[in-house]
């Protein structure tokens, strides 16, 4: 058995969520869902790159036919290739913007949960928080925002809060599962 499912395994059972707190959980869920994310616009940034280098071909070969494009060339392969380097930058650092939010929102709902004199309604809302924005969809690809193992030390005494919350989640709501997952059904 793996450290994280001892650790899991230690938390359960999970603690109970009388219905204020269920209430207090299904707010936060409903505030996170209305509060979206910012696009990642990595994908645009590719987008821009690929137009440049279509320009900058079709300017080589307009140059070499068309007498009045050999003056405009130059000024359109420097544009090309400063638009080429400018999306490489922009998709490394910000064209993933949903993520750095999303990490932003983890470590802040970590630090109430860290802390042994939060508010249980805060605790509840952190731990939502936590688990909802433990995948981030962009598009094509789905991130994981943080390993689980490392978070059960994080978490220590509050780790069966959100073990609660989360299969209060999951059962209603349907997140993936980030550190319970529903036993298979016997095949009969």
């Amino acid at each position: 058995m793996s450290d994280l499912s001892e650790a899991i395994a230690s938390a359960t059972p999970s603690e109970y969520l009388n219905e204020e707190d269920r209430a207090q959980v299904r707010e936060a869920r409903d505030d996170l869902r209305d509060t979206h994310l910012p696009a990642p616009t990595g994908q645009v940034g590719c987008l821009a790159a690929m137009l440049a280098v279509v320009a900058a071909a079709i300017t080589l070969r307009l140059a070499n036919n068309v007498p009045g494009f050999v003056f405009i060339a130059p000024f359109v392969i420097l544009g090309a290739l400063l638009t080429v380097i400018g999306s490489i930058v922009w998709g490394m650092s910000g064209g993933s913007g949903g993520r750095n939010a999303a990490s932003a929102a983890i470590e802040s709902a970590l630090s109430y949960l860290e802390d042994e004199g939060s508010d249980r309604s805060v605790c509840l809302r952190a731990a939502t928080v936590l688990l909802m924005r433990a995948t981030i969809d962009e598009g094509p690809a789905t991130h994981s925002m943080y390993e689980p193992g490392e978070l059960v030390v994080r978490l220590g005494s509050r780790l069966p809060l959100v073990v609660a919350v989360e299969e209060l989640l999951m059962d209603k709501h349907g997140i993936r599962p980030v550190f319970t997952f529903p036993l298979p059904e016997p095949d009969h």
